[in-house]
């Protein structure tokens, strides 16, 4: 699971035009806790803006992870923390985010 969400969050490689993760944005860490993936991000993922991009970004984080069997929610903190939304307000984190957020 961890390997997925690394793999995500670096994205397909440079050149191609896709909506990625904002430069330097990595995994902190990652567990599960039942059916819950729990993703930290680091900090610089914080720098996206526009509900395109961060829609775009976690949208194919969360289906990456659901795909594993026994996962059906991903739980989202940035730098260690719960927040109820990034910076710009454009997506709530406060909660597990399902595919059928989508």
């Amino acid at each position: 699971m961890r390997y997925a969400a690394v793999q995500n969050v670096a994205g397909p490689p440079s050149g191609r035009h896709v909506i990625r993760f904002p430069p330097g944005t990595r995994v902190d860490s990652a567990s599960i806790d039942g059916s819950t993936a729990d993703i930290d991000l680091s900090n610089d993922v914080t720098q996206q803006s526009g509900t395109f991009g961060e829609n775009g970004e976690f949208k194919a984080l969360v289906y990456t992870l659901t795909a594993i069997p026994g996962i059906d929610a991903v739980q989202i903190t940035i730098a260690g923390r719960r927040l109820q939304t990034l910076p710009h307000g454009n997506l709530e984190l406060d909660t597990p985010l399902r595919r059928s957020d989508w």
